[in-house]
């Protein structure tokens, strides 16, 4: 009776890999001014703690939309750095689905459910996403520059060029290959619980 159950259907590893990435790709355009306003706001409140300033000068996500339109930016501003975002995403989930989707295949039991149990997929999951993000990292580290770099004085921008512009630059003027894996440990560890939370209980 074992060999005698129909199996449900599952996507292959092609299908798998091939409709995350540009469905990734997509949900990466789409909410790219929303990181780009995030990121501004974080990094503005630690310039305004340092001066002693109050929180509602500059952190407003309304005014920084409206400051970025009054100085000519336009639409495509709230983009500089998406190269960085999309390579970070698209990188991300090709290395995490592609090696979930490879060791499921093969670690998965052959049993009526033909499934492996919760546990044993949130570790699967956290494991490839959390390899996942630390490998991609350095793109994450740049978009956030990238983005913060928008925002200071002109005289002291850096005006990356690219997203592989701002990472060989952090690379020569900041202290080696190291210094692209800054914040790596906390953005692994936010991928990976969030890899094992949508996983399902453990």
């Amino acid at each position: 009776m074992l060999g005698s159950y129909k199996r449900y259907w599952e996507p292959s590893l092609t299908e798998v890999v091939g409709l995350s990435v540009p469905v990734g790709a997509v949900a990466t355009f789409l909410t790219q001014p929303l990181e780009f306003v995030k990121t501004r706001i974080q990094v503005r409140t630690e310039g305004i703690g340092l001066r002693q300033l109050k929180n509602e000068l500059g952190v407003n996500p309304w005014r920084i939309f409206r400051e970025i339109h009054e100085t000519g930016g336009g639409l495509a501003h709230f983009y500089y750095g998406f190269d960085a975002a999309i390579y970070s995403r698209l990188g991300y989930l090709f290395i995490r689905n592609f090696l979930y989707k490879a060791i499921y295949d093969q670690v998965k039991p052959v049993k009526p459910f033909n499934d492996l149990t919760l546990r044993e997929k949130a570790v699967l999951s956290g494991s490839v996403g959390a390899f996942a993000a630390f490998v991609t990292s350095p793109f994450e580290l740049a978009q956030v520059r990238m983005i913060a770099d928008g925002g200071l004085p002109q005289p002291i921008r850096r005006n990356y060029k690219s997203a592989f512009d701002a990472i060989n630059r952090i690379q020569v003027e900041e202290g080696g290959s190291r210094a692209l894996f800054r914040g790596a440990f906390a953005h692994v560890v936010k991928l990976a619980a969030l890899n094992v939370s949508l996983t399902g209980p453990i």
